[in-house]
């Protein structure tokens, strides 16, 4: 069976990014290409298309409704960090020494945000979804410098949770919402 003008523009694409991505350490099976970076991560990359409807499609009303279009999924994977601050204990001298400096830091750490999302209606869309959909926080405040903060009764020790941290220190976000466009 010939190709379509669609697989063939899809295959063009392709063969103008595998030389690329090869170059960037990818492997290439059908239209995936994957590597796996020096921390063990794995980035996948897949090419796909879809027809609006498949041929063939046989629609029996009240039974099997299309459902093109009306559902959406957003998944986004971000990676932050390292990154770190250089603090001393805020002064207190607890230590009743010339005031140290401590390293706080925040490893690698990958956040997950999830969307989906469904058209009910023209006007409404409903959707669910979560920022940092796993709960990660960030490293703690370097416990020696809470331990000083302690022991001179300061309220800094109550913040466990570097402020510099590049994605809060709140957690994760869950939602819902409904959106009427008029």
């Amino acid at each position: 069976m010939p190709k379509s003008d669609l697989v063939n523009q899809m295959d063009e694409i392709q063969a103008k990014l595998r030389p690329l991505l090869k170059d960037e350490g990818y492997r290439v099976r059908g239209r995936t290409f994957n590597r796996t970076t020096h921390d063990g991560l794995t980035q996948v990359l897949n090419f796909q298309m879809g027809s609006f409807d498949p041929p063939g499609t046989t629609y029996i009303p009240g039974l099997r409704e299309n459902l093109y279009g009306k559902f959406t999924v957003n998944l986004v994977q971000k990676i932050y960090g390292p990154s770190s601050e250089m603090q001393n204990d805020d002064g207190d001298n607890a230590t009743g020494s010339v005031d140290p400096i401590f390293k706080t830091s925040i490893h690698v750490k990958p956040i997950t945000n999830l969307d989906l999302g469904y058209q009910a209606t023209k006007e409404i869309k409903l959707n669910v979804g979560a920022i940092n959909l796993f709960n990660e926080y960030p490293n703690q405040v370097n416990s020696t410098v809470l331990a000083h903060e302690r022991a001179a009764d300061d309220n800094a020790a109550v913040q466990i949770y570097p402020s510099f941290s590049p994605f809060g220190i709140n957690g994760g976000y869950y939602y819902a919402k409904a959106t009427y466009s008029f």
